[in-house]
């Protein structure tokens, strides 16, 4: 088995720890937005804190504007953008936050995704009200001041808003990223070897593949260079073009392209009526009458009667935990 990750068959082994996110203080619950209210978001309170730890910041409480305090918003132009309040044009609170935002880059080193409040001017990560001037003038062009300074500063961490965790799909995306980097956060932990990188790509093959195909080539090219080229050069572009791979959802004739691959190679494992079951179950797939989904789950029953399955086929069907992933996924359709 590769040291790296922690590739489980779940059947036989428990979840691993939970991992760290980052999250807007007022998706918890916590009454810390400017009006003393909250944004609670069930999901997240009542599902997937049972499988995370939650590390809760509220940056306009952090910088000290109180709870209540007077609201702010976005004015000026994308680059150029000042949080400024809304009653009082004077109050400029921009350097504040980024200051507030390049402290917590130092201290969350442990958190492997971050949740952001949607639509918020120090918290949104896209789509936030920005104004040409003080209440005049809005476009839906703005990014929170202090979530797009800790994207800068932080480039490798996922990120997403809580509305994502509505759409099944799109939580699934997330939680694929989050776990992935903290396998990641694991790996440089315990220190990097030549054989430990190696084999991290080699367990990530197919999840790589599913979001790109030319990527993961790249990936296994820029590993080839290892014996010329310094260990830590090559682990940092490795897992900046991973992470930014992972960031594109991946597509419906990409992730054909590895199950048909997975299928293959299983033919020789498999009884001809389970595998002539599982490429039906492909070729379903192919032709729009089966989801994902329904597709993972009958190869993971094949799989899990292999005595040696192939742990990157594992990692593929369970990128993260499966009793959370069943939640995740709920019933997803389409790709």
């Amino acid at each position: 088995m590769p040291d790296t990750a922690r590739i489980m068959d779940t059947n036989t082994e428990p979840d691993p720890p939970k991992i760290k996110l980052g999250v807007s203080a007022c998706l918890l619950g916590e009454p810390v937005r400017y009006d003393g209210n909250h944004k609670r978001h069930s999901f997240l309170t009542d599902v997937l804190a049972a499988y995370v730890d939650y590390l809760p910041v509220c940056p306009e409480a952090g910088v000290g504007m109180g709870v209540p305090r007077p609201p702010i918003q976005l004015v000026g132009q994308p680059g150029k953008v000042r949080a400024l309040g809304v009653d009082n044009p004077a109050m400029d609170v921009t350097d504040r936050l980024q200051g507030y935002a390049q402290q917590q880059c130092r201290t969350l080193t442990t958190i492997s995704g971050y949740i952001f409040k949607k639509d918020s001017p120090s918290c949104g990560l896209g789509k936030v009200k920005l104004f040409k001037r003080p209440g005049h003038d809005m476009q839906r062009k703005g990014t929170g001041v202090y979530a797009d300074t800790l994207v800068h500063a932080a480039p490798l961490l996922p990120v997403t808003e809580e509305d994502c965790f509505d759409d099944p799909k799109k939580r699934n995306h997330f939680l694929e990223q989050a776990y992935t980097y903290r396998r990641w956060q694991e790996l440089t932990a315990s220190g990097v070897t030549t054989k430990l990188l190696l084999d991290f790509h080699a367990t990530h093959r197919y999840l790589i593949m599913a979001h790109s195909q030319a990527a993961y080539h790249k990936l296994g090219k820029l590993l080839g260079d290892l014996p010329e080229q310094p260990l830590k050069a090559v682990s940092e572009s490795y897992i900046s073009m991973l992470m930014q791979t992972l960031k594109r959802p991946s597509q419906q004739h990409q992730c054909s392209n590895v199950l048909q691959r997975i299928a293959n190679d299983l033919k020789q494992e498999l009884p001809s009526a389970e595998h002539a079951s599982l490429v039906a179950s492909v070729e379903g797939y192919l032709a729009g009458s089966n989801n994902l989904f329904s597709v993972l789950k009958v190869l993971n029953q094949r799989v899990c009667r292999n005595p040696r399955p192939d742990h990157a086929v594992q990692l593929f069907l369970h990128p993260y935990p499966e009793s959370l992933q069943n939640v995740a996924q709920g019933a997803v359709s389409g790709n």
